[in-house]
């Protein structure tokens, strides 16, 4: 992992190190309460249909978000925090798909769930095809297929911004080696070339960057890529990302983050899978940097050799 470290020009006082101490001990106890942008589910644990609390207005557009709620739907609790039907179906829907109990509910559970940090791309569309029987070993497969490259398109030129506030190459390094990953099961190889000449655009971005979908800053979305053809892929530049085998409580697997995230860039939606790279949700503290079965099925759905 690369440091930075701010330059000092002379001996700092003894009043300036006790200030820094204050920042550093206030910092601390921020970062162990719930992230920031989803600080609306603090609370919310228990809440059922029917009652009335804060940040049920934030969960709503969670959920419409990724695709469980109808942004033009007709209830009458659209604006306002009262735990309606259609809120208790959309949780349902939810749970379903993360295969937890169908309770209706905020149990433990779920909530813990939607605390945790993952792709901005949406889980569910109606266009998806969202389960698949393999039938050499008769099991149901999880994963999603939107769309394939043209068959004139099997080399994928890419760029990556490498400047004092973008990638290092270590974090390029590692968006490489899972590039590789992807190409030892499929048709797809990659070749880096000039910005004009890239097919594929991956960078750093914060907040609102022009695309529709905004990052959230640390928690919450920490990355999302666009299905073929857009070529565009994001990292969410407020987290603290990582490249080594040691990963950190409050850190973030680059690596493991780029497999998922090249997934979506070449067609394939989010399976329903936990062990799949193409799960939707991520970990801090956690590597995931092989591909599963799952994932090996859908992309060969898609790119049949």
């Amino acid at each position: 992992m690369e440091i930075k470290i701010m330059k000092a020009s002379k001996v700092a006082s003894p009043y300036n190190l006790l200030f820094f101490a204050v920042l550093i001990i206030c910092y601390a106890d921020s970062s162990n309460s719930l992230s920031s942008p989803l600080k609306f589910l603090k609370g919310l644990n228990g809440t059922q249909k029917g009652d009335r609390a804060n940040g049920l207005i934030e969960l709503r557009k969670y959920l419409q978000h990724f695709g469980y709620m109808d942004v033009r739907g007709d209830s009458m609790h659209r604006d306002d925090d009262f735990f309606d039907e259609t809120l208790e179906s959309a949780i349902k829907e939810y749970q379903n798909y993360y295969s937890l109990n169908t309770t209706g509910f905020l149990d433990e559970e779920t909530v813990a769930l939607l605390s945790k940090p993952r792709c901005g791309i949406p889980d569910r569309k109606t266009t998806l095809v969202s389960e698949h029987i393999d039938h050499l070993s008769n099991m149901s497969a999880r994963y999603q297929v939107i769309r394939a490259w043209p068959p004139n398109m099997r080399t994928l030129t890419f760029f990556s911004y490498m400047d004092e506030d973008d990638f290092s190459l270590l974090e390029s390094n590692a968006i490489a080696i899972a590039m590789g990953t992807w190409a030892d099961v499929c048709p797809i190889k990659f070749r880096y070339s000039g910005f004009s000449n890239a097919r594929i655009r991956i960078r750093f971005k914060r907040w609102e960057h022009g695309d529709g979908l905004p990052f959230d800053g640390q928690g919450g979305i920490v990355a999302h890529a666009f299905y073929p053809t857009s070529g565009e892929l994001h990292f969410d530049e407020d987290e603290n990302w990582v490249t080594s085998r040691m990963v950190k409580p409050d850190e973030l697997d680059m690596q493991s983050v780029a497999l998922h995230e090249l997934g979506h860039m070449l067609g394939l939606g989010h399976s329903q899978n936990a062990e799949a790279v193409m799960f939707s949700i991520f970990d801090y503290g956690y590597i995931k940097r092989d591909l599963g079965r799952d994932d090996i099925l859908g992309i060969r759905a898609l790119y049949p050799s």
